[in-house]
């Protein structure tokens, strides 16, 4: 059985990734000042944290495997259920393979004979985490302990380089950037908190586990809350670090931040340092995203709603069918480079994932009064819908800014259903 400190490793693991070594830049370029580009991060970190605890309250309720997609089912029925569970499917294997990608050109930067053969290191490295996980839950445990203080790892040696030698070294020479003020400073400050809630995606990662956990429904929530907490405190310092380097503007005009604050601080060899540590976070990131699919496949198939042979387990504990399923699509979007067009839209698809488990959140506080709940979020329901609110409001903006992708993950969302219960008429 997994416990406390996977449920805590799973979170970070599974959020933290190489988006924050690049996004400080851009986040720079909308703010107007360092105390507003600070503000947006911890904005961005109260929404993933008033979102963690309406779903370690939904978790603590319903400690099944498969996450999201069992909230919606429980809630509102076998049709939500399933449309949110292909969209997390699909949603979360594009990105998987996204990373992948993104990985490999990080290791071709490192080591240019590797050019060429990007998609052989993706696939590489996506089947060698599968194999760890197919030898069970306390191997897959492990490693995820494992990865993820390695993300974290990195991240705070490039903090400490920051402080170290951030104040002796001379400041570049700043350049002009112009803010923007009123609606159009709200539009940017909207459109920096696009990447910043891409960059803290992942923070609901432990639910998928809550069956597999030997950890209490109040204990699962405390190391989930945890979890966040790290994340949150991590990032912010990540920026206030890149802030102590680089003069503002001059972050703003980064388009890798981390790259640019390191070959401050340590000259040439900077950029190839930071690469160094992107490979890494990319490479970690993608053994979360694995198992968490799998679990998904395997709550599917449990429930009748995929094939039957997708809840098969093996003796070491891992859903077989379930991780064969996951690795597949993963590599499908890998090679084919459809992940692309995919993560496009997923962006869309993941919010409204979150706002189905808040809004299950109300139904079954309405609905199911008489559930045990060892855990209860904090202030709820005013902060569910508080969060409910905050995730309307995003997907209103992307669709207006992105109605082409907008429109396709919406197309998504309504045909999942009618083509899964197709599928069961013809492959009963």
């Amino acid at each position: 059985m997994l416990g406390a400190a996977f449920a805590v490793a799973v979170t970070v693991g599974g959020t933290v990734g190489p988006g924050i070594l690049r996004s400080p830049g851009f986040v720079a370029a909308q703010a107007a000042s360092p105390a507003m580009m600070l503000g947006l991060w911890a904005l961005g970190g109260l929404y993933a944290l008033l979102g963690t605890m309406a779903m370690a309250e939904l978790c603590a309720i319903l400690p099944e495997a498969g996450g999201l997609y069992v909230y919606a089912r429980e809630a509102f029925g076998e049709a939500a259920g399933v449309t949110i569970g292909w969209s997390d499917l699909i949603a979360t294997s594009a990105a998987a393979a996204s990373i992948a990608v993104t990985g490999a050109d990080f290791a071709v930067a490192l080591w240019p004979g590797l050019a060429g053969e990007e998609v052989a290191f993706s696939v590489g490295a996506i089947l060698f985490f599968a194999l760890i996980q197919w030898q069970g839950i306390r191997a897959s445990g492990r490693a995820q302990e494992w990865t993820a203080v390695l993300q974290t790892g990195a991240l705070l040696f490039l903090i400490g380089c920051c402080i170290w030698l951030g104040g002796s070294k001379p400041a570049p020479a700043v350049i002009s950037v112009t803010h923007e003020a009123g609606w159009t400073a709200f539009g940017g400050a909207f459109l920096a908190l696009r990447y910043i809630i891409v960059d803290y995606d992942g923070w609901y990662s432990a639910v998928y586990f809550s069956e597999e956990n030997s950890e209490s429904g109040a204990g699962m929530a405390r190391s989930m809350i945890l979890g966040v907490v790290v994340i949150i405190l991590t990032y912010l310092a990540v920026n206030a670090s890149f802030l102590y380097v680089l003069p503002m503007p001059q972050l703003a005009a980064s388009k890798l931040a981390a790259a640019d604050v390191a070959q401050h601080l340590l000259g040439p060899n900077g950029a190839r340092f930071v690469t160094l540590i992107s490979l890494v976070m990319a490479v970690a990131v993608i053994h979360p995203m694995i198992l968490m699919n799998s679990r998904l496949a395997f709550s599917m198939g449990r429930a009748g709603l995929m094939w039957h042979k997708i809840a098969t387990v093996n003796d070491a504990g891992t859903p077989t069918y379930g991780l064969v399923l996951s690795t597949s699509l993963i590599l499908f979007f890998t090679v084919t480079g459809s992940f692309e067009k995919l993560s496009a839209v997923g962006s869309f698809m993941f919010v409204v994932n979150y706002a189905s488990s808040f809004l299950a959140l109300i139904v079954l506080r309405r609905r199911g009064a008489d559930l045990y709940r060892p855990f209860k979020a904090w202030g709820s329901p005013w902060t569910t819908m508080l969060v409910i609110a905050a995730s309307v409001t995003y997907l209103i903006g992307v669709a207006q800014n992105d109605v082409q992708n907008s429109i396709i993950a919406l197309a998504f969302l309504l045909l999942a259903y009618p083509v899964t219960f197709a599928a069961r008429k013809l492959f009963p």
